[in-house]
Protein backbone atom coordinates (compact mmCIF):
# COMPACT_ATOMS: atom_id res chain seq x y z
CA UNK A 1 0.00 0.00 0.00
CA UNK A 2 1.53 3.39 -0.99
CA UNK A 3 1.58 6.25 1.49
CA UNK A 4 -0.84 9.00 0.95
CA UNK A 5 0.26 12.39 -0.20
CA UNK A 6 0.08 13.83 2.85
CA UNK A 7 2.00 10.64 5.08
CA UNK A 8 3.45 12.53 8.18
CA UNK A 9 5.69 9.47 8.69
CA UNK A 10 8.89 9.83 6.55
CA UNK A 11 11.55 7.83 6.78
CA UNK A 12 14.68 9.63 6.60
CA UNK A 13 16.45 8.99 3.48
CA UNK A 14 13.73 6.97 2.01
CA UNK A 15 11.06 10.37 1.24
CA UNK A 16 10.80 9.59 -2.17
CA UNK A 17 11.37 6.61 -4.96
CA UNK A 18 14.72 8.47 -6.18
CA UNK A 19 15.64 8.14 -2.58
CA UNK A 20 14.37 4.75 -1.90
CA UNK A 21 16.12 3.67 -5.37
CA UNK A 22 19.63 4.88 -4.22
CA UNK A 23 19.41 3.35 -0.91
CA UNK A 24 18.60 -0.20 -2.34
CA UNK A 25 21.26 0.53 -4.85
CA UNK A 26 23.63 1.51 -2.47
CA UNK A 27 23.30 -1.55 -0.22
CA UNK A 28 23.31 -3.98 -3.23
CA UNK A 29 26.34 -2.14 -4.51
CA UNK A 30 28.79 -2.70 -1.48
CA UNK A 31 29.58 -5.35 1.33
CA UNK A 32 25.97 -5.88 3.32
CA UNK A 33 25.29 -7.78 6.51
CA UNK A 34 21.98 -6.42 7.72
CA UNK A 35 22.12 -8.77 10.76
CA UNK A 36 21.53 -11.60 8.27
CA UNK A 37 21.86 -14.53 11.52
CA UNK A 38 19.36 -17.41 11.84
CA UNK A 39 18.69 -17.67 14.47
CA UNK A 40 19.05 -13.91 15.58
CA UNK A 41 18.12 -15.21 19.33
CA UNK A 42 20.09 -18.40 19.67
CA UNK A 43 20.02 -20.50 22.38
CA UNK A 44 23.14 -21.93 24.20
CA UNK A 45 25.00 -24.32 22.29
CA UNK A 46 23.39 -23.50 19.16
CA UNK A 47 24.68 -23.25 16.12
CA UNK A 48 24.16 -19.62 13.99
CA UNK A 49 24.31 -19.58 10.31
CA UNK A 50 25.55 -15.75 8.83
CA UNK A 51 24.70 -14.78 5.33
CA UNK A 52 27.10 -11.43 3.50
CA UNK A 53 26.21 -10.34 0.10
CA UNK A 54 28.99 -8.25 -1.98
CA UNK A 55 27.67 -6.18 -4.77
CA UNK A 56 29.94 -4.96 -7.40
CA UNK A 57 31.63 -2.06 -6.04
CA UNK A 58 33.50 -4.19 -2.95
CA UNK A 59 36.96 -4.56 -3.57
CA UNK A 60 38.59 -7.85 -4.60
CA UNK A 61 39.60 -10.35 -1.91
CA UNK A 62 38.34 -13.29 -0.27
CA UNK A 63 35.10 -13.11 2.46
CA UNK A 64 35.87 -13.54 5.76
CA UNK A 65 33.99 -13.71 9.40
CA UNK A 66 36.29 -12.73 12.68
CA UNK A 67 34.51 -13.81 15.72
CA UNK A 68 36.20 -12.29 18.73
CA UNK A 69 39.84 -12.26 16.89
CA UNK A 70 39.40 -15.58 15.15
CA UNK A 71 39.18 -15.15 11.80
CA UNK A 72 37.20 -17.76 9.77
CA UNK A 73 36.78 -17.77 5.80
CA UNK A 74 32.98 -17.52 4.92
CA UNK A 75 32.07 -19.93 1.51
CA UNK A 76 29.91 -18.68 -1.76
CA UNK A 77 26.99 -19.48 -1.99
CA UNK A 78 25.22 -17.98 -5.04
CA UNK A 79 25.70 -15.62 -7.24
CA UNK A 80 23.06 -13.53 -9.25
CA UNK A 81 22.88 -11.15 -11.64
CA UNK A 82 21.20 -7.17 -10.37
CA UNK A 83 19.68 -5.11 -12.71
CA UNK A 84 19.64 -2.03 -10.43
CA UNK A 85 23.33 -2.23 -9.87
CA UNK A 86 24.01 -3.64 -13.18
CA UNK A 87 26.33 -6.12 -12.01
CA UNK A 88 27.05 -9.20 -9.96
CA UNK A 89 25.98 -9.81 -6.28
CA UNK A 90 28.00 -12.17 -4.43
CA UNK A 91 26.26 -14.16 -1.34
CA UNK A 92 28.51 -15.67 0.90
CA UNK A 93 27.69 -18.31 4.34
CA UNK A 94 29.35 -19.62 6.75
CA UNK A 95 28.68 -20.73 10.77
CA UNK A 96 29.20 -19.71 13.89
CA UNK A 97 29.77 -22.82 16.45
CA UNK A 98 27.35 -22.94 19.68
CA UNK A 99 28.05 -20.63 22.66
CA UNK A 100 27.75 -20.06 26.38
CA UNK A 101 24.87 -17.80 27.21
CA UNK A 102 26.24 -14.14 26.50
CA UNK A 103 27.08 -11.77 23.88
CA UNK A 104 28.86 -12.61 20.85
CA UNK A 105 30.66 -9.65 19.08
CA UNK A 106 31.92 -10.68 15.50
CA UNK A 107 32.70 -8.88 12.10
CA UNK A 108 32.53 -9.89 8.79
CA UNK A 109 33.43 -8.47 5.39
CA UNK A 110 35.47 -9.11 2.08
CA UNK A 111 39.05 -8.09 1.59
CA UNK A 112 39.80 -4.59 3.80
CA UNK A 113 35.99 -3.96 3.64
CA UNK A 114 34.15 -4.48 6.57
CA UNK A 115 29.82 -5.16 6.38
CA UNK A 116 27.59 -2.09 6.63
CA UNK A 117 30.42 0.35 6.66
CA UNK A 118 32.49 -1.04 9.44
CA UNK A 119 29.15 -1.38 12.04
CA UNK A 120 30.28 -3.13 14.96
CA UNK A 121 27.93 -6.17 15.17
CA UNK A 122 26.99 -8.65 18.37
CA UNK A 123 24.17 -10.97 19.31
CA UNK A 124 22.54 -12.31 22.44
CA UNK A 125 23.04 -15.93 23.03
CA UNK A 126 20.47 -17.36 25.61
CA UNK A 127 17.93 -14.19 25.61
CA UNK A 128 14.33 -15.00 25.86
CA UNK A 129 11.19 -13.32 23.63
CA UNK A 130 9.01 -10.82 25.13
CA UNK A 131 7.64 -11.06 28.44
CA UNK A 132 4.48 -12.82 28.67
CA UNK A 133 2.68 -9.22 30.15
CA UNK A 134 3.42 -7.70 26.73
CA UNK A 135 1.45 -9.59 24.92
CA UNK A 136 -1.64 -8.46 27.41
CA UNK A 137 -0.46 -5.09 27.46
CA UNK A 138 -2.74 -1.72 26.80
CA UNK A 139 -0.33 0.99 26.94
CA UNK A 140 -0.86 4.63 27.88
CA UNK A 141 1.55 7.15 26.83
CA UNK A 142 1.96 10.17 28.82
CA UNK A 143 3.81 13.09 28.68
CA UNK A 144 4.67 14.07 32.12
CA UNK A 145 4.83 17.89 32.17
CA UNK A 146 1.33 17.74 30.14
CA UNK A 147 -0.63 15.33 31.98
CA UNK A 148 -1.62 16.52 35.63
CA UNK A 149 0.10 18.83 38.59
CA UNK A 150 -0.22 17.91 41.69
CA UNK A 151 -1.82 21.19 43.17
CA UNK A 152 -4.34 21.47 40.87
CA UNK A 153 -3.60 24.79 39.02
CA UNK A 154 -4.67 25.22 36.10
CA UNK A 155 -2.54 25.35 32.98
CA UNK A 156 -0.76 28.05 32.15
CA UNK A 157 -2.95 30.25 29.13
CA UNK A 158 -0.85 29.34 25.77
CA UNK A 159 -2.59 32.48 24.10
CA UNK A 160 0.43 33.15 21.79
CA UNK A 161 0.94 29.53 21.45
CA UNK A 162 2.38 26.26 23.21
CA UNK A 163 4.18 26.65 26.50
CA UNK A 164 7.49 24.95 27.09
CA UNK A 165 6.47 24.20 30.13
CA UNK A 166 3.17 23.60 31.64
CA UNK A 167 3.64 22.03 35.60
CA UNK A 168 2.68 18.63 35.21
CA UNK A 169 4.82 16.17 37.87
CA UNK A 170 5.49 12.64 38.95
CA UNK A 171 2.98 13.29 41.90
CA UNK A 172 -0.02 14.71 40.04
CA UNK A 173 0.34 11.40 37.45
CA UNK A 174 0.24 9.33 40.71
CA UNK A 175 -2.65 11.49 42.15
CA UNK A 176 -4.96 10.42 38.58
CA UNK A 177 -3.64 7.02 37.76
CA UNK A 178 -7.51 6.48 38.46
CA UNK A 179 -7.87 7.78 34.94
CA UNK A 180 -5.56 5.53 33.02
CA UNK A 181 -7.25 2.60 35.09
CA UNK A 182 -10.75 4.02 33.71
CA UNK A 183 -8.99 3.72 30.44
CA UNK A 184 -8.79 0.33 30.87
CA UNK A 185 -4.73 0.16 30.16
CA UNK A 186 -2.53 -1.45 32.46
CA UNK A 187 0.58 -0.27 31.14
CA UNK A 188 2.00 3.21 31.55
CA UNK A 189 5.22 4.58 28.58
CA UNK A 190 6.39 7.82 30.15
CA UNK A 191 8.51 10.32 27.64
CA UNK A 192 11.40 11.38 29.28
CA UNK A 193 12.02 12.47 32.76
CA UNK A 194 15.59 12.90 33.09
CA UNK A 195 17.25 16.34 33.83
CA UNK A 196 17.74 18.09 30.32
CA UNK A 197 18.13 21.22 28.59
CA UNK A 198 15.30 20.83 26.71
CA UNK A 199 11.76 21.10 27.62
CA UNK A 200 11.02 17.76 25.97
CA UNK A 201 13.64 16.12 28.01
CA UNK A 202 15.58 13.93 24.93
CA UNK A 203 18.18 16.17 25.49
CA UNK A 204 19.54 14.17 28.57
CA UNK A 205 22.47 15.46 31.04
CA UNK A 206 22.29 13.23 33.63
CA UNK A 207 20.76 9.26 33.46
CA UNK A 208 20.60 8.99 36.89
CA UNK A 209 17.67 11.49 37.96
CA UNK A 210 14.75 12.69 37.56
CA UNK A 211 14.01 16.49 36.20
CA UNK A 212 13.70 18.55 39.41
CA UNK A 213 10.75 20.44 37.38
CA UNK A 214 8.81 17.25 37.22
CA UNK A 215 9.39 15.76 41.13
CA UNK A 216 12.47 13.89 42.72
CA UNK A 217 13.80 10.13 42.79
CA UNK A 218 11.27 9.99 45.86
CA UNK A 219 8.56 10.71 43.99
CA UNK A 220 9.53 7.92 41.11
CA UNK A 221 9.70 5.23 43.91
CA UNK A 222 6.23 6.78 45.28
CA UNK A 223 4.80 6.28 42.06
CA UNK A 224 6.17 2.93 41.87
CA UNK A 225 4.84 1.93 44.25
CA UNK A 226 1.47 2.91 43.85
CA UNK A 227 1.52 1.19 40.10
CA UNK A 228 2.51 -1.74 41.38
CA UNK A 229 -0.64 -2.02 44.24
CA UNK A 230 -2.89 -1.22 41.59
CA UNK A 231 -1.03 -3.74 39.21
CA UNK A 232 -0.03 -1.32 36.58
CA UNK A 233 3.13 -1.38 34.48
CA UNK A 234 5.93 1.03 33.99
CA UNK A 235 8.15 1.93 30.73
CA UNK A 236 10.09 4.53 30.42
CA UNK A 237 11.67 6.24 27.03
CA UNK A 238 15.19 5.77 26.84
CA UNK A 239 17.28 8.13 25.05
CA UNK A 240 20.59 6.42 23.86
CA UNK A 241 21.90 7.99 20.81
CA UNK A 242 22.56 11.63 22.25
CA UNK A 243 23.21 13.80 25.08
CA UNK A 244 22.45 17.22 25.70
CA UNK A 245 25.09 19.70 24.91
CA UNK A 246 25.06 20.26 28.38
CA UNK A 247 25.78 16.94 29.48
CA UNK A 248 29.14 17.04 32.09
CA UNK A 249 30.53 14.59 29.64
CA UNK A 250 30.34 16.50 26.30
CA UNK A 251 31.18 19.73 28.89
CA UNK A 252 34.46 18.19 29.80
CA UNK A 253 35.45 16.86 26.05
CA UNK A 254 34.97 20.39 24.74
CA UNK A 255 36.74 21.63 27.59
CA UNK A 256 40.05 20.27 27.07
CA UNK A 257 41.50 18.29 24.14
CA UNK A 258 43.29 15.28 26.43
CA UNK A 259 39.94 14.60 28.23
CA UNK A 260 39.12 10.85 28.50
CA UNK A 261 35.82 12.27 27.41
CA UNK A 262 36.74 13.08 24.27
CA UNK A 263 36.13 9.79 22.74
CA UNK A 264 32.76 9.84 24.52
CA UNK A 265 31.75 11.68 21.10
CA UNK A 266 31.89 12.41 17.19
CA UNK A 267 34.59 15.18 16.69
CA UNK A 268 35.29 15.76 13.02
CA UNK A 269 37.35 18.92 14.33
CA UNK A 270 38.09 19.32 17.88
CA UNK A 271 35.98 21.26 19.42
CA UNK A 272 33.53 22.56 17.58
CA UNK A 273 32.79 20.14 14.24
CA UNK A 274 31.03 17.13 16.00
CA UNK A 275 28.65 15.05 14.88
CA UNK A 276 24.89 15.69 16.03
CA UNK A 277 21.03 13.99 16.14
CA UNK A 278 20.00 15.18 13.20
CA UNK A 279 22.18 18.40 12.94
CA UNK A 280 20.86 19.71 15.83
CA UNK A 281 24.40 21.19 17.59
CA UNK A 282 22.31 20.93 21.03
CA UNK A 283 22.54 16.88 20.24
CA UNK A 284 25.91 15.56 20.32
CA UNK A 285 26.13 11.69 19.13
CA UNK A 286 27.66 9.41 21.37
CA UNK A 287 30.54 7.41 20.40
CA UNK A 288 29.37 3.94 20.94
CA UNK A 289 32.43 2.13 20.10
CA UNK A 290 34.01 3.64 23.08
CA UNK A 291 33.12 0.95 25.54
CA UNK A 292 32.93 3.24 28.86
CA UNK A 293 29.66 4.94 26.95
CA UNK A 294 28.57 1.17 26.50
CA UNK A 295 29.14 0.59 30.31
CA UNK A 296 27.36 4.18 31.44
CA UNK A 297 24.23 3.55 29.54
CA UNK A 298 23.79 0.07 30.47
CA UNK A 299 24.55 1.12 34.54
CA UNK A 300 21.51 3.80 33.52
CA UNK A 301 19.26 1.29 32.13
CA UNK A 302 20.14 -0.93 35.02
CA UNK A 303 19.25 2.24 37.66
CA UNK A 304 16.21 2.19 36.38
CA UNK A 305 15.10 -1.35 35.89
CA UNK A 306 16.23 -1.59 39.73
CA UNK A 307 13.74 0.83 40.82
CA UNK A 308 10.96 -1.16 39.55
CA UNK A 309 10.32 0.11 36.03
CA UNK A 310 9.24 -3.08 33.58
CA UNK A 311 10.59 -2.12 30.19
CA UNK A 312 12.09 0.63 27.90
CA UNK A 313 11.27 2.13 25.20
CA UNK A 314 14.77 2.69 23.19
CA UNK A 315 14.01 6.33 21.33
CA UNK A 316 16.05 6.26 18.20
CA UNK A 317 17.24 3.10 17.99
CA UNK A 318 19.15 3.35 14.42
CA UNK A 319 21.47 6.20 16.75
CA UNK A 320 23.17 3.30 18.49
CA UNK A 321 25.43 0.60 17.85
CA UNK A 322 24.19 -3.02 17.48
CA UNK A 323 27.00 -3.71 20.47
CA UNK A 324 25.37 -1.72 22.86
CA UNK A 325 21.97 -3.03 22.28
CA UNK A 326 22.93 -6.68 23.16
CA UNK A 327 25.01 -5.59 26.33
CA UNK A 328 22.17 -3.92 27.16
CA UNK A 329 19.60 -7.04 26.37
CA UNK A 330 21.89 -8.76 27.90
CA UNK A 331 22.21 -6.69 31.04
CA UNK A 332 18.80 -5.96 31.26
CA UNK A 333 17.72 -9.56 31.17
CA UNK A 334 20.30 -10.36 34.05
CA UNK A 335 18.38 -7.93 36.32
CA UNK A 336 14.76 -8.14 35.24
CA UNK A 337 14.08 -11.33 33.40
CA UNK A 338 10.48 -9.78 32.49
CA UNK A 339 11.04 -6.90 31.23
CA UNK A 340 9.85 -5.48 27.77
CA UNK A 341 12.47 -3.75 25.55
CA UNK A 342 11.01 -2.67 22.58
CA UNK A 343 12.39 0.10 19.67
CA UNK A 344 11.69 2.82 17.94
CA UNK A 345 13.20 2.40 14.68
CA UNK A 346 11.49 4.45 12.05
CA UNK A 347 12.53 2.54 9.01
CA UNK A 348 11.37 -0.72 6.86
CA UNK A 349 10.10 -3.90 8.46
CA UNK A 350 13.03 -5.41 7.01
CA UNK A 351 15.41 -2.87 9.02
CA UNK A 352 13.13 -3.40 12.25
CA UNK A 353 13.96 -7.36 12.11
CA UNK A 354 17.52 -6.74 12.27
CA UNK A 355 16.85 -6.04 15.85
CA UNK A 356 15.19 -9.24 16.41
CA UNK A 357 17.03 -10.75 19.06
CA UNK A 358 18.61 -7.79 20.44
CA UNK A 359 14.72 -5.72 21.03
CA UNK A 360 11.35 -7.98 21.83
CA UNK A 361 10.11 -5.55 18.82
CA UNK A 362 9.16 -2.43 17.35
CA UNK A 363 7.04 0.45 17.31
CA UNK A 364 4.63 -0.27 14.42
CA UNK A 365 5.32 2.36 11.84
CA UNK A 366 4.19 1.32 8.75
CA UNK A 367 0.39 0.26 10.62
CA UNK A 368 0.19 3.50 12.27
CA UNK A 369 1.50 4.60 8.49
CA UNK A 370 -1.34 2.57 7.09
CA UNK A 371 -4.57 3.65 9.52
CA UNK A 372 -3.93 7.53 9.47
CA UNK A 373 -3.83 7.12 5.66
CA UNK A 374 -7.12 5.10 5.75
CA UNK A 375 -8.79 6.62 8.43
CA UNK A 376 -7.26 10.21 8.78
CA UNK A 377 -6.59 11.21 6.05
CA UNK A 378 -8.97 9.03 4.24
CA UNK A 379 -6.77 8.65 1.13
CA UNK A 380 -6.59 4.42 1.31
CA UNK A 381 -9.24 2.49 0.44
CA UNK A 382 -10.31 -0.64 2.88
CA UNK A 383 -9.08 -2.58 0.12
CA UNK A 384 -5.44 -1.66 0.14
CA UNK A 385 -6.15 -1.66 4.08
CA UNK A 386 -6.92 -5.23 3.72
CA UNK A 387 -4.08 -6.06 1.44
CA UNK A 388 -1.42 -4.65 3.33
CA UNK A 389 -2.55 -6.38 6.69
CA UNK A 390 -2.11 -9.71 5.24
CA UNK A 391 1.47 -8.63 4.20
CA UNK A 392 2.03 -7.00 7.02
CA UNK A 393 1.38 -9.75 9.63
CA UNK A 394 2.92 -12.32 7.42
CA UNK A 395 6.41 -10.27 7.25
CA UNK A 396 7.07 -10.96 11.46
CA UNK A 397 7.28 -13.58 13.36
CA UNK A 398 4.52 -14.12 15.88
CA UNK A 399 7.37 -13.36 18.67
CA UNK A 400 8.31 -9.69 17.38
CA UNK A 401 6.52 -7.50 19.29
CA UNK A 402 4.82 -4.85 17.22
CA UNK A 403 3.42 -1.96 19.83
CA UNK A 404 0.61 0.10 17.61
CA UNK A 405 -0.27 3.31 17.97
CA UNK A 406 -2.67 6.10 15.94
CA UNK A 407 -0.74 9.12 17.12
CA UNK A 408 1.86 10.30 19.53
CA UNK A 409 4.21 13.10 20.55
CA UNK A 410 5.97 13.23 17.14
CA UNK A 411 2.69 13.49 15.11
CA UNK A 412 -0.11 15.54 14.42
CA UNK A 413 -2.97 13.94 16.61
CA UNK A 414 -5.64 11.91 15.29
CA UNK A 415 -8.69 13.59 15.72
CA UNK A 416 -6.97 16.14 14.23
CA UNK A 417 -6.37 14.83 11.39
CA UNK A 418 -10.39 14.02 10.90
CA UNK A 419 -10.72 17.28 10.95
CA UNK A 420 -12.21 17.02 14.52
CA UNK A 421 -14.90 13.79 13.61
CA UNK A 422 -14.60 11.89 16.65
CA UNK A 423 -15.99 8.79 14.54
CA UNK A 424 -13.29 8.48 12.51
CA UNK A 425 -11.27 8.29 15.47
CA UNK A 426 -13.60 5.56 16.71
CA UNK A 427 -13.13 3.67 13.57
CA UNK A 428 -9.69 3.58 13.53
CA UNK A 429 -8.94 3.07 17.57
CA UNK A 430 -11.18 -0.40 17.15
CA UNK A 431 -9.22 -0.93 14.14
CA UNK A 432 -6.07 -1.13 16.24
CA UNK A 433 -7.36 -2.45 19.16
CA UNK A 434 -8.55 -5.62 16.90
CA UNK A 435 -5.47 -6.09 15.67
CA UNK A 436 -2.39 -8.40 16.52
CA UNK A 437 0.09 -5.31 18.26
CA UNK A 438 -0.25 -4.27 22.25
CA UNK A 439 -2.05 -0.88 21.69
CA UNK A 440 -0.99 2.05 22.87
CA UNK A 441 -2.82 5.05 23.84
CA UNK A 442 -1.32 8.49 23.23
CA UNK A 443 -2.72 11.06 26.40
CA UNK A 444 -5.79 12.63 25.46
CA UNK A 445 -6.93 10.82 22.74
CA UNK A 446 -9.20 8.85 24.44
CA UNK A 447 -10.75 12.09 25.62
CA UNK A 448 -10.54 14.51 22.38
CA UNK A 449 -7.63 15.82 22.80
CA UNK A 450 -6.22 17.76 19.75
CA UNK A 451 -4.78 20.22 18.43
CA UNK A 452 -4.55 24.15 16.75
CA UNK A 453 -2.67 23.65 13.86
CA UNK A 454 -0.38 20.95 12.41
CA UNK A 455 3.20 20.37 13.48
CA UNK A 456 4.21 20.92 9.93
CA UNK A 457 3.34 24.69 10.36
CA UNK A 458 3.91 25.41 14.29
CA UNK A 459 6.03 22.71 15.56
CA UNK A 460 5.64 19.60 17.31
CA UNK A 461 4.46 21.39 20.56
CA UNK A 462 0.76 20.91 19.31
CA UNK A 463 0.83 17.78 19.06
CA UNK A 464 1.53 17.99 22.83
CA UNK A 465 -0.78 20.12 24.53
CA UNK A 466 -1.75 19.31 27.90
CA UNK A 467 -4.40 16.93 29.11
CA UNK A 468 -8.23 17.74 29.30
CA UNK A 469 -9.32 17.40 32.32
CA UNK A 470 -13.45 17.18 34.50
CA UNK A 471 -16.12 18.97 31.60
CA UNK A 472 -13.80 19.56 29.18
CA UNK A 473 -13.41 15.75 28.20
CA UNK A 474 -15.41 13.99 25.79
CA UNK A 475 -17.24 11.50 28.07
CA UNK A 476 -18.77 9.16 25.23
CA UNK A 477 -15.34 8.89 24.01
CA UNK A 478 -13.91 8.03 26.76
CA UNK A 479 -16.63 5.59 27.33
CA UNK A 480 -16.23 4.16 24.39
CA UNK A 481 -12.15 3.42 24.78
CA UNK A 482 -12.62 2.06 28.11
CA UNK A 483 -15.08 -0.72 25.81
CA UNK A 484 -12.62 -1.19 23.32
CA UNK A 485 -9.81 -2.44 26.37
CA UNK A 486 -12.49 -4.64 27.46
CA UNK A 487 -12.61 -6.22 23.74
CA UNK A 488 -9.22 -6.02 23.82
CA UNK A 489 -9.05 -8.79 26.41
CA UNK A 490 -11.62 -10.58 24.95
CA UNK A 491 -10.34 -11.74 21.65
CA UNK A 492 -8.86 -14.81 21.01
CA UNK A 493 -5.08 -14.54 20.40
CA UNK A 494 -5.17 -16.08 17.07
CA UNK A 495 -4.36 -15.01 13.67
CA UNK A 496 -6.64 -12.46 11.86
CA UNK A 497 -7.67 -14.07 8.51
CA UNK A 498 -9.49 -11.08 6.07
CA UNK A 499 -12.88 -12.08 5.26
CA UNK A 500 -13.62 -9.41 2.61
CA UNK A 501 -11.89 -5.89 1.46
CA UNK A 502 -13.48 -3.67 -1.20
CA UNK A 503 -13.04 -0.08 -2.21
CA UNK A 504 -14.94 0.78 1.17
CA UNK A 505 -15.52 -2.08 3.06
CA UNK A 506 -13.25 -4.47 5.06
CA UNK A 507 -13.72 -7.33 7.55
CA UNK A 508 -12.09 -9.44 9.21
CA UNK A 509 -11.96 -12.60 11.92
CA UNK A 510 -10.35 -13.57 14.95
CA UNK A 511 -11.67 -16.67 16.04
CA UNK A 512 -15.31 -16.64 16.04
CA UNK A 513 -15.28 -12.34 16.58
CA UNK A 514 -15.66 -10.41 13.41
CA UNK A 515 -14.68 -7.11 12.90
CA UNK A 516 -16.27 -5.31 10.05
CA UNK A 517 -15.38 -1.66 8.62
CA UNK A 518 -17.50 0.21 6.47
CA UNK A 519 -16.51 3.85 5.12
CA UNK A 520 -19.89 4.79 4.11
CA UNK A 521 -21.83 6.20 6.91
CA UNK A 522 -18.75 5.83 8.09
CA UNK A 523 -19.69 2.19 10.49
CA UNK A 524 -18.06 -0.25 12.06
CA UNK A 525 -18.97 -3.14 14.58
CA UNK A 526 -17.21 -6.51 15.91
CA UNK A 527 -19.60 -9.40 16.11
CA UNK A 528 -19.41 -12.90 18.06
CA UNK A 529 -21.61 -14.91 15.96
CA UNK A 530 -24.68 -12.78 16.07
CA UNK A 531 -24.34 -10.84 18.56
CA UNK A 532 -22.63 -7.53 18.65
CA UNK A 533 -20.48 -6.50 20.69
CA UNK A 534 -18.87 -3.11 20.18
CA UNK A 535 -20.03 -0.12 17.66
CA UNK A 536 -18.16 2.48 16.58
Amino acid sequence: MGAPSHDDIVIPGLADAAERAAYVRSRRSGVTHARALQPRNPAPGEDVVVELTVGPDAPAGNAWIDVEGERRPLELIGSDWDTLVWGYVRRYGGVVPGRPAGVVHYSLGVGGAEADGGAPQAFVVGGTGAPTWAEDAIVYQVWVDRFSNADGSPWPGRESGPADRYGGTLAGLRERLDHVQEVGANTVWLNPIHPSSAYHGYEVTDYFAVDPALGSLDDFDRLVAEMRRRGLRLVLDFVASHVSDRHPAFVAARAEQTSPYRSWFRFDEWPDAYRTFFDVPTMPQLNHDEVAVREHLVEAALFWLGRGVDGLRLDYAGGASYELWAELRAAARAEARECWLFGEVVNTPAAQLEYEGLFDGCLDFQLAQALRGAFGYRERNLAELGVFLDAHEAAFPSSFSRPSFLDNHDLDRMLWLTGGNAEWLRIAALCQFTLAGPPIVYYGTEVGLSQQRSIKDGGDEHARLPMLWGDDQDGDLLRFYRELAALRHAIPPVSRETIAAEGTRLAYARGTITVELDLHGPSALVRDGADVLLRA
